[in-house]
């Protein structure tokens, strides 16, 4: 679990029996109730915040958010530049 500000924490899913390629993230206030979730959204090819119906959010919460949404979406596409990078080079052995 990880502290975002002071009102909210993030909580990744241990998806480890499952077959998807990227990860879930649960958005929790600090009594535990879950505000909504952080996942790939595909439409846009990058993470995304999906809040739960009747949800609400201050100005820092929503800065925190971004803040954390741009830290997924950064380390997102730094592994698959390094999937690729392996990827290419792999191919280049097999040459």
């Amino acid at each position: 679990m990880k502290r975002i500000n002071k009102y909210l924490r993030v909580e990744k899913l241990d998806l480890s029996g499952l077959k998807l390629k990227t990860d879930i993230w649960v958005v929790r206030a600090n009594d535990g109730n879950s505000l909504g979730e952080v996942k790939w959204y595909g439409p846009w090819r990058q993470y995304a915040l999906l809040p739960i119906l009747g949800t609400v959010f201050n100005r820092d919460c929503l800065t925190a958010l971004a803040g954390f949404l741009h830290e997924v979406n950064e380390s997102h596409r730094r592994d698959v530049a390094e999937v690729r990078k392996t990827s290419k080079a792999l191919k280049e052995l097999d040459r």
